[in-house]
């Protein structure tokens, strides 16, 4: 069941490896306490689309040099002008965790996704001791959109830090907003504040994990400690996996979906979970949301999510003028896996709206 409230005015590995630095053992007999509430689902992996289309992987050169790995699927029946839609993942995560919308996307529009620099396939494409952050994986963002979609204009949705990666093109390129994008989707995302999320704790205890974030960073100069770090984290323990489930989930989690959350954040360089936790925390762009008003804008959250709560969506909802929120009834933070269904039917009226109102445009006679 859903929420829908209509027009008005971190990924999910990161917080939890920040928790289980700051909290240790009590965090996770608090996670096994919580984790036993909940349960384990099969939902099949998603299979490549019917839909005949092309796929091209291609590699987008960053302004500083970086490769970045991307995908492109296109319907065989699609033609410019019809819609294109960028998908922007999240934190520790990487462009399969969007399979399923890709899928269901793929009978509307042409359908971009791509890996963060530091992330999977573009792991390369950042450079340890030089910092990332999310106004880099913006311009990142700028790049893949002049490079993978011509000259038209595109929808795009991020999920988690893909939401704050697109808020960050938002300061950048505020001019881009109502030109070459016409719409954005923001899953599971906050404009800032994250510092006050309690991860479902006790406060204390969550207000002890956000002091030690700067641990995090402190571990990658300090060998011994890397290693411990690599091992614990690599190791598939019960805990990672408790975390896994009970931070990035809500009441129903997917088998495949918690094994592919966990395995990403295991494989996600250190030097980039460092970074950009650190960066998240300071995220605040809630004055770069302007020029998402001149647009239609889709905002959805599960009414679970402990990374980014319901409270930060609807805040986003309240600020952004021409946006639609969609609340998930017991839905975790990962709701591209948990929630797929609901999630693809609202992407896909959400883009095939777009796209009618924008024919209706074009075929208006001028004034």
């Amino acid at each position: 069941m859903t929420r829908d409230s209509g027009s008005g005015g971190m990924g999910a590995g990161g917080l939890p490896a920040l928790a289980a630095v700051a909290a240790g053992t009590a965090l996770g007999i608090v996670a096994e306490r919580l984790w036993s509430r909940s349960r384990l689902v099969e939902q099949p992996v998603p299979s490549d689309p019917q839909i005949a289309h092309g796929t091209a992987i291609t590699r987008v050169v960053a302004d500083d040099g970086a490769v970045l790995h991307a995908r492109i699927d296109t319907p065989v029946d699609w033609r410019p002008g019809d819609p294109t839609v960028v998908l922007v993942h999240g934190f520790a995560l990487d462009l399969t965790t969007w399979d399923h919308q890709r899928r269901a996307l793929l009978g509307v529009a042409r359908v971009v996704s791509y890996d963060h620099r530091g992330h999977a396939r573009s792991a390369q494409a950042h450079r340890a001791g030089t910092g990332l952050t999310i106004d880099r994986l913006g311009q990142d963002l700028a790049t893949v959109i002049e490079d993978c979609t011509d000259d038209e204009s595109v929808i795009v949705i991020g999920h988690s830090m893909g939401g704050m990666t697109i808020m960050a093109l938002a300061e950048q390129r505020p001019y881009w907003f109502g030109e070459r994008i016409i719409g954005v989707g923001l899953l599971a995302t906050s404009a800032g504040e994250i510092g006050t999320v309690t991860l479902g704790l006790p406060r204390p205890l969550a207000q002890l994990a956000h002091r030690l974030t700067p641990i995090v960073g402190t571990v990658v100069d300090r060998e011994w400690l890397t290693n411990l770090v690599l091992r614990i984290r690599d190791s598939g323990s019960d805990l990672s996996r408790v975390l896994t489930r009970t931070y990035a989930f809500g009441e129903s989690a997917p088998e495949h979906g918690t094994a592919l959350v966990a395995h990403l954040l295991a494989t996600t360089p250190l030097p980039v979970v460092a970074d950009l936790l650190g960066d998240i925390g300071r995220h605040d762009r809630r004055d770069a949301l302007g020029p998402l008003s001149r647009i239609p804008t889709l905002i959805i959250v599960g009414d679970a999510d402990q990374l980014t709560p319901a409270s930060h969506s609807r805040r986003l909802h309240q600020a952004i003028d021409d946006s639609t929120l969609i609340e998930l009834d017991g839905v975790g933070h990962m709701l591209t896996l948990e929630a797929p269904d609901a999630v693809d039917s609202a992407l896909v009226a959400f883009v095939t709206d777009i796209a009618r109102f924008r024919h209706q445009d074009e075929r208006r006679p001028a004034q």
